[in-house]
């Protein structure tokens, strides 16, 4: 596999990515934000060149919506890997046909082998139903030119690895760059608020990848845009496009740089301490005082 060295690249496949092809252990947004909500010990769990448990970054079992969603985000932005249309063979004629669910045993052969080459199984009307729903968001989405952008850079003496869904061509042509990203959901509006972007951690990716950008090119440093782009994939196929507040943006910066600061000790040491194995009191939150009294006049 070949190093990538600091700078952006592209036609980087999803799966070399995710590898971290990079020098040494490179620290992404989905390790910082394990390592700031959970531990060290889970963030290098996680981390594909450390791999403490075999684990790997998003192992978390998909649901139909994430599924729908992947699919879509690779249909719109490319670079998702290839599709594989499950077939299935009919025992009696020999008949090879496109599979509705993984119930034959052919279909969960072919779906297997599929994996097993590093494609992607999909059944077709998953596909048909995808393509449509791309379509149509397709005309409601300003896609940037340049997507699935790998971006390496250095920061702090941490090497960091990130991958931008879209990035404008000004980056390379002009004074100014934008940054845009994806995000697939079933509810836009509930989805674009303060709640779900600071529990999925966007604050921190916009706060590392606006970095990527202005250290590799310390010309475009403030001369930069932003966008989220929310898309519902299910029902109605509407879009919400949002930047984040002042205060949002600083607390992401803020949590980026402890996430760097905590990584590059643990790197050094090779010590990844996990939670605190000292006895604690979980504390009582106001449901717990609202069913204490409830029980009192019982």
């Amino acid at each position: 596999m070949e190093t990538l060295k600091p700078g952006l690249h592209f036609d980087i496949p999803e799966s070399v990515y995710h590898a971290d092809p990079c020098e040494r252990p490179s620290l992404s947004v989905s390790v910082a934000k394990v390592l700031l909500d959970r531990s060290p010990f889970h963030a290098a769990a996680i981390h594909p060149r450390l791999g403490r448990q075999s684990l790997e970054e998003g192992d978390d079992e998909p649901t139909s919506v994430m599924q729908r969603g992947r699919l879509i985000h690779a249909l719109l932005l490319g670079g998702g890997g290839k599709f594989a249309t499950v077939m299935k063979t009919d025992k009696k004629t020999g008949v090879v046909a496109p599979a509705d669910d993984y119930r034959t045993d052919s279909a969960k052969e072919f779906r297997d082998a599929a994996i097993a080459r590093g494609e992607i199984p999909v059944l077709s009307h998953q596909l048909e139903e995808a393509t449509r729903a791309a379509d149509v968001l397709r005309e409601r989405l300003d896609i940037p030119p340049l997507t699935e952008v790998t971006a390496v850079w250095e920061s702090n003496g941490v090497l960091c690895r990130g991958r931008l869904d879209g990035l404008d061509r000004e980056i390379v042509h002009g004074p100014w760059w934008r940054g845009w990203d994806l995000k697939t959901c079933d509810n836009a509006a509930a989805a674009a608020t303060e709640t779900n972007i600071l529990k999925y951690g966007y604050h921190i990716q916009r706060a590392a990848y606006v970095e990527a950008i202005e250290t590799l090119h310390p010309e475009l440093a403030g001369r930069g845009d932003w966008e989220f782009a929310f898309a519902e994939v299910t029902g109605v196929y509407d879009v919400i496009r949002c930047d984040l507040p002042g205060e949002m943006i600083e607390l992401g910066r803020r949590q980026w740089a402890r996430a760097k600061r905590i990584w590059a000790a643990c790197l050094a040491s090779d010590v990844w301490p996990g939670y605190d194995p000292g006895k604690r009191i979980i504390e009582a939150g106001a449901r717990t005082v609202a069913l204490l009294a409830n029980e009192v006049g019982a």
